[in-house]
């Protein structure tokens, strides 16, 4: 099982206005951010329950991970700001991923999602 992710809050007149985290990890693939617990972030700090535009939101999300997995990246998304930024070690980029020379690859990746 995993451990959840100690998240960190920015709260501004008593509302949260940013929720950042930081994962880090070694072993051979390097296989990218956890999307599924951005996704929460961006739909819980958005506060915009329409179900067509959270597709919208979902969708380009998931062509940001695709295009900049391990690079540090910014963008707007809905009406969020989101920033990860990648720090990786021992990993070479192959046809199916970053994978590790001996499972010596390690990164460290923080996501901050921001209310714009």
């Amino acid at each position: 099982d995993q451990i959840p992710a100690p998240f960190r809050y920015t709260v501004e007149d008593g509302m949260v206005t940013g929720v950042s985290f930081t994962d880090a990890g070694d072993g051979l693939l390097y296989t990218g951010l956890n999307q599924e617990t951005i996704q929460r972030m961006i739909l819980s700090l958005s506060a915009d329950w329409n179900p067509v535009e959270n597709v919208k939101t979902l969708l380009q999300l998931e062509d940001a991970f695709a295009e900049h997995l391990a690079e540090t990246y910014t963008f707007t998304v809905g009406n969020c700001t989101v920033r990860w930024e990648v720090s990786m070690k021992g990993f070479d980029k192959t046809s199916i991923g970053y994978l590790s020379d001996g499972e010596n690859g390690s990164y460290v990746q923080t996501v901050t999602v921001t209310k714009r």
